[in-house]
Order: structure tokens, then C-alpha cells, then sequence
């Protein structure tokens, strides 16, 4: 029973060595489509985040583009609104120096209204004054007139009575030379 013992189990090994033989291919078949199965799992799983990351790429690409068409949208709109406000700025920096220009040009007008209106009362002034003048030379003149028209015969008078008293003397003097 000794070789029984020993002889069973050789038997068992060789009746496994057997259909472990027999069964290895088909293992092995079975192991290699699992890991050609698991490999095109693998690839099938990588082929697909790869077109995942395509897509998203492609679709943060086309939001990035989307993005910087606002943001440039945006800059054009600002750059409008910024030229808007600057050329109200300068329209409203004009109409100042404009009302400015005008309300000086007004004081202007406004002192040399006040200088044309002061020349204007001395001219006036001057004027009354000349007529005044000239009322006077004319009176003085009628009056001159009338005091030479009034010398002029006391002139006239003043000769005649000369020549009389020259006559006179001259008669007087004849008269008493005659005597002598």
C-alpha cells in the first residue's frame, strides 16, 4: 500500500498534467482574447477621450474665439462710447470757451458802450458849449458891431471936433497974430 500511496498521487499529477496540457492552449487562447479584448478596450477608451479632448478642445477653442470676439466687441463698443464722451467733452469744452469769448466780447461791448456813451454826453457837452461859445461871438460880434458903429461916430464926432478945434485954434491963432 506504501506504492499506493505513492503511485496514486503520480497518477493524479499525470491525469492533471493531462488536462492542464490539454487545457493550457485554450487558457492561453482565453488569456490572450481577454487581453486583446482588454487591450481594444484600452484602445477603444483611449480612442475615445482622445475625440473627448478633440471636442473639448475644439469647443473651448471656439468659446475662447467666441469670448475674444466680445471681449474685442466690447473694446470697439467701449472705444465708441470713450470717443462718444471725449468729442461731448471737447463740443462741451467749446461751448464754453465760446459763451466765455461771448460774455467778454459782451463786457467789451458793454465798457465800450459805456466809453462811446461818455465821449458821446462831452460831445454834447462840447457841443452846448461851442453853441454857447458861439452865441456868445455872435452877441459879441452884434455888440463890437454896435460899439464900432458907436466908435466910429464918436470917432467920426471926436475928428470933427478936432478939426473944429484945430480950426479954431488955427482961427484963434491967426486971429492973435494979426494984433501983434
Amino acid at each position: 500500500m506504501r506504492k499506493l500511496y505513492f503511485i496514486i498521487p503520480i497518477i493524479l499529477a499525470s491525469i492533471f498534467l493531462f488536462f492542464y496540457l490539454s487545457e493550457r492552449k485554450v487558457i492561453h487562447q482565453r488569456t490572450e482574447e481577454a487581453n486583446a479584448k482588454q487591450q481594444a478596450e484600452i484602445q477603444a477608451k483611449i480612442k475615445k477621450d482622445k475625440e473627448d479632448r478633440d471636442r473639448a478642445r475644439a469647443i473651448a477653442v471656439a468659446q475662447s474665439e467666441a469670448r475674444a470676439a466680445e471681449r474685442e466687441k466690447k473694446r470697439i463698443e467701449e472705444d465708441a462710447q470713450k470717443a462718444q464722451m471725449q468729442s461731448a467733452r471737447d463740443a462741451l469744452a467749446d461751448a464754453l470757451q465760446e459763451r466765455e469769448r461771448a460774455y467778454k466780447q459782451k463786457l467789451k461791448l458793454t465798457e465800450d458802450r459805456s466809453a462811446g456813451d461818455a465821449q458821446l454826453r462831452r460831445a454834447r457837452e462840447q457841443i452846448k458849449l461851442q453853441h454857447a461859445q458861439l452865441d456868445y461871438i455872435k452877441n459879441s460880434v452884434k455888440e463890437v458891431t454896435a460899439k464900432k458903429s458907436i466908435y466910429e461916430q464918436s470917432y467920426g464926432k471926436l475928428e470933427a471936433a478936432e478939426r473944429i478945434a484945430a480950426a479954431n485954434e488955427a482961427a484963434r491963432l491967426a486971429a492973435a497974430s494979426p494984433k501983434k
